[in-house]
Formats: structure tokens, sequence, C-alpha cells
């Protein structure tokens, strides 16, 4: 009887454990694979690119900088705000009331600006 007991307990330990190794498996492959977030980005934010890296032909850095639109406001309140990522739902917090609509990580991973989710064509 306690020997039946203990291959029940031994069975279950190791359900959970392949449970658990599935469910970081999953978020792993989530996280880092751009055949999950590609589809996602583009449903979101749409197929049109960025304009503020395509206008300037150029794209110096001092043009960049100040570079201001409705998708790129430069000024802000003065107040730390928090915000999420829509594609990955990491957050983090912005100094001021302008905060990116996604996190560096995803914005490198699908090519879209961090700041307006468009495409950096």
């Amino acid at each position: 009887m306690k020997e039946k007991m203990k291959e029940n307990k031994n069975k279950k330990i190791r359900i959970i454990a392949i449970i658990i190794i599935f469910i970081i498996l999953v978020w792993t492959i989530y996280d880092y694979t751009p055949l999950i977030k590609l589809p996602l980005a583009n449903i979101i934010y749409g197929s049109s690119s960025c304009s503020k890296y395509n206008n300037n032909k150029s794209n110096s850095s001092s043009e960049l900088l100040f570079y201001e639109d409705i998708d790129h406001p430069m000024v802000g309140g003065t107040a730390v705000t928090k915000w999420k990522c829509r594609l990955c739902f990491r957050g983090g917090t912005s100094p001021t009331t302008i905060t990116p609509k996604l996190c560096d990580k995803c914005a490198k991973l699908t090519n879209r600006c961090y700041e307006c989710g468009k495409l950096m064509k």
C-alpha cells in the first residue's frame, strides 16, 4: 500500500515537472521567435512604414533627434509613466508621458520603430 502511494506521488511530481518544463519552453519560443511576433505586429500596427525614418533621406542623428509628428511627439509631461510593450507585454517606465509602443527587443526583432510601432523600411 505504501509503495503504491509513493509511486503515485512520484508520478504526480513527474507530471508537474513536465508541465513546468513545457510552459518554460513555450514562453521561451514565444519570447525569441519572430514567427509569432511578426504576424501579431502586422495585425496591431499594419504594414505602413514609419515617417520618422523614411522621410529623412540622410537619417542624420541631428535630424532624427529633432523630428516631430503625431506619432513621434517631442514634448511630454514630466511624470514618470508606466508602459507595456504590446507584443511581449513586458513593462517599463518612462521619465515623461511620451511612452514607446514596443520595447527595444521586440522593435529590433520585428524591424519596427519603438515609438510608433510602424515598419522601419
